[in-house]
């Protein structure tokens, strides 16, 4: 007897729509340790400590670079000083937690690029004193990291419309001292 119907299997949903490598998801899974997320927007950076279970994983820890104004951070909240502190206070928070266990990094199905956000907070998470195996040729510079680039475009800039903006990113290496002093104080309490 002829079979009737489609003789190909469509892909999963997530697969299909570009949310979700299944052979990455798989291996990561099959280490049993908790994996450590970073995600990013376009306009803020999402660190979280998940966890497996068999109904569907479980959010432990999680820190949105919005949180980084409770400590005074008044810049744009998607750039690269924004995702290294929200590393770092991700990792102070989860210090902080009883049971502090290794975590895999899963950058999900983005490009790993060097320098970009993404290593910026995993290089914040390093700083802070969790150990994650991480190669640090990956990590933005220093100067990136404090936001200097975005000091010496603001400078470049000329315009009245630019000179709000000029005036905040002047201050952005300010700022990202105060606010990691802050996250720093997290520990004493």
């Amino acid at each position: 007897m002829q079979q009737m119907g489609p003789t190909h299997q469509l892909p999963l949903h997530r697969r299909k729509a570009g949310k979700t490598d299944y052979r990455k998801r798989y291996r990561l899974l099959l280490s049993g340790e908790y994996r450590l997320v970073i995600r990013q927007t376009n306009s803020r950076s999402i660190v979280q400590r998940v966890a497996y279970r068999a109904t569907g994983d479980e959010t432990q820890e999680c820190v949105d670079s919005f949180l980084l104004r409770q400590y005074g951070w008044s810049n744009y909240t998607g750039n690269i000083p924004a995702a290294y502190l929200t590393g770092y206070l991700f990792g102070h928070l989860v210090q902080q937690a009883e049971e502090a266990a290794t975590m895999v990094p899963d950058i999900g199905v983005f490009k790993p690029q060097k320098g970009s956000r993404i290593f910026a907070a995993l290089k914040g998470i390093v700083d802070s004193g969790v150990a994650i195996t991480a190669n640090s040729s990956v990590f933005p510079s220093d100067a990136r990291i404090r936001g200097e680039h975005i000091a010496e475009c603001a400078e470049a800039a000329e315009g009245l419309q630019f000179q709000q903006r000029k005036e905040q990113a002047q201050r952005i290496t300010e700022d990202f001292d105060q606010v990691k002093q802050k996250i720093e104080q997290i520990r004493g309490k």
